[in-house]
């Protein structure tokens, strides 16, 4: 995919016509708060799903703990729930 392809794809992402002084796109409030609720959510499901396979995680010989996936998850979701309700408020 080229460049010019995925521009028109991100496009409706940012803000229609508001251009900064170096002429790139500004993203709007609304989309921001949807994007960051979106990663949230897919990093909660990442904890999810270690948590219920049971996957290993290693970081340099270090074995994390189940227990720091569920504190991850936990503050994941509220952090994507906060973001979608920020994405759908109307300030």
């Amino acid at each position: 995919m080229s460049a010019a392809a995925l521009f028109r794809y991100v496009r409706p992402l940012f803000a229609p016509g508001v251009v900064t002084p170096e002429g790139s796109l500004r993203m709007n409030r609304k989309s921001y708060f949807l994007i960051t609720a979106i990663v949230f959510a897919v990093v909660g499901l990442v904890h999810l799903l270690r948590i219920v396979l049971g996957w290993e995680a290693a970081i340099g010989g270090w074995t994390v703990p189940m227990w720091l996936s569920w504190l991850a998850l936990i503050a994941s979701a509220v952090l994507a729930y906060f973001g979608f309700t920020h994405a759908r408020s109307d300030r």
